[in-house]
This record gives C-alpha cells, sequence and structure tokens, in this order.
C-alpha cells in the first residue's frame, strides 16, 4: 500500500506517520500529593504568582437507600458502558462511589487564568475518575464531560482541555452541522470496529467522515494546548512532551485508524 493513499487533500496533509511513541511516566503523577475525600475536598497549588484550585464533591445520595438518583445512574452507566470499550471494567456501584463531580478548577498566572465554568456552558457537569486511567468523553445529549484520570495529573489535565476544546469546536456549529459531527464519530467508530462496515461506502465518503473526525481531533488539541501552555512550567510539564501526546500518541490513534480504513479497501 502506498505510504499516502488519500486523495482527500487534508488526509494527505494532517495525517500522522506511522509512528508512536509512549508517554512519560510523570504524565501519570500528580502535581502534588493529594488524597481524595468520600464526600467532598479542596486542592490547592501555589508557588509564587502561580495558583491552581481543585473543587470537588461525590454523588449525592438517598438517606434511606444509599442510591444515586435516576439521571445520575443513567449517566453512571453510559460511563460504564464507554470505559467498557476500552477493555476497563468497573461496576455501577464502584464508578459512583469513585467518581468525583468538578465544583470548580481555576489555574493563574500572574494576568492569565484558566477557569473551566467560564468555558463549559450552562447546565454541563465534569466528573472525574482519579483511581483509573481510561478514555474520557464528551456526552453533549446528557451534557457532561467525562475524564478518566486524574485531573492533578498532566494527562488528566490535559484531557480536560481537549474535551472543553471539543464543546467549544461544537459551540461554533449550527444545530444541523453540529448533528453531521457527531454522527461522523459514530460512523467513524462503525468503521473501525468493522471492515465489512466500509464496502457500505464509497471511498471518498469514508475519507470525508475520517477528515471530520481528524479535524474535530486535531482543533480539541489545538485549544488544550493554547489554553494550558502558559502553565506548563509551573506544573512541570515539559512542551515536547505535550507534543508527543497530541501527535504521537492521541493523533496517531487516529491517523492509524484511518489507515487501516483505507487500507481495507483495497
Amino acid at each position: 500500500m502506498n505510504k499516502n493513499p488519500f486523495e482527500n487533500e487534508y488526509l494527505r496533509k494532517k495525517v500522522e506517520n506511522d509512528e508512536r511513541i509512549e508517554l512519560p511516566s510523570y504524565f501519570e503523577r500528580q502535581f502534588l500529593p493529594y488524597e481524595y475525600s468520600i464526600n467532598e475536598g479542596i486542592a490547592i497549588l501555589e508557588k509564587n504568582d502561580f495558583r491552581l484550585t481543585l473543587k470537588y464533591k461525590s454523588f449525592e445520595r438517598d438517606n434511606k437507600s444509599g442510591k444515586v438518583n435516576q439521571k445520575d445512574q443513567d449517566v453512571l452507566d453510559t460511563i460504564s458502558e464507554q470505559i467498557s470499550l476500552y477493555g476497563d471494567t468497573i461496576s455501577t456501584k464502584d464508578l459512583s462511589k469513585q467518581i468525583k463531580i468538578l465544583n470548580d478548577l481555576s489555574i493563574e498566572k500572574g494576568n492569565t487564568s484558566f477557569r473551566v465554568y467560564d468555558i463549559l456552558p450552562r447546565g454541563y457537569r465534569i466528573l472525574f475518575l482519579p483511581s483509573l486511567s481510561t478514555t474520557s468523553f464528551l456526552s453533549p445529549e446528557d451534557r457532561f464531560v467525562f475524564i478518566g484520570d486524574d485531573i492533578l495529573t498532566p494527562i488528566g489535565l490535559l484531557a480536560l482541555g481537549h474535551e472543553l476544546g471539543h464543546i467549544q469546536d461544537f459551540s461554533r456549529l449550527s444545530e444541523s452541522d453540529m448533528e453531521k459531527a457527531l454522527h461522523s464519530v459514530i460512523q467513524f467508530g462503525f468503521l473501525v470496529e468493522s471492515s465489512s462496515v466500509s464496502s457500505s461506502f464509497s471511498k471518498k465518503k469514508i475519507e470525508s467522515i475520517s477528515e471530520n473526525v481528524l479535524r474535530q481531533e486535531r482543533n480539541a488539541w489545538a485549544f488544550a494546548f493554547l489554553k494550558l501552555r502558559y502553565f506548563f512550567d509551573d506544573l512541570n510539564i515539559d512542551k515536547k512532551d505535550v507534543f508527543t501526546l497530541i501527535h504521537k500518541n492521541t493523533l496517531e490513534f487516529y491517523s492509524s485508524e484511518i489507515r487501516k480504513i483505507i487500507g481495507n479497501l483495497e
């Protein structure tokens, strides 16, 4: 197969080279030693003119049954289903105890600041799972963001910035265009899961779907990088390692799947 088998100009330029590089171990280490409490808490990191503040709580439970409400249960079911696709199995009961709800996250350095709820649309919640490193995703239908990492780590914070980038990307679209964008993600998932699905699409259609998904991913990472780069030094994050995460880890994954899908057509 040719190294660049794409007819689509965007894919010819933006698909990453077939080279995956693992992330350095410090990406999963906390910025400060912190143990999450059962109910709620706050973590603060300060140095000179830099300050990071994270506030969180746990799911509320019925006093008698000890269960979460039905809306939260539906969210937990969605999260459990999604992470199971990546080989991580955890019951919704355990998830309800381990997941934290982000009340606030602000990062400030001098006159520059990053405040999550200044970015997040009204009605959205951010949930994160400090105890397990797994997939992160956005659910526009249920209006929540799930981060499958500890936000007090480089990988968790960057994943949060990435998912917020998706929200910002979608906010610029009309309702019909957003539906098309989300539909492209679903179609791409089908193409990844089954090579037989690709036979029902033309190569031009498959490349269009792939372009939409890759463009969304690149836009979201661009947002994350631009919003968080001012704080890398204070958080001891090497910019080169962030580029490795973006280009040689996550975008390389999508690029590899795109090459496989196109390769199945030949």
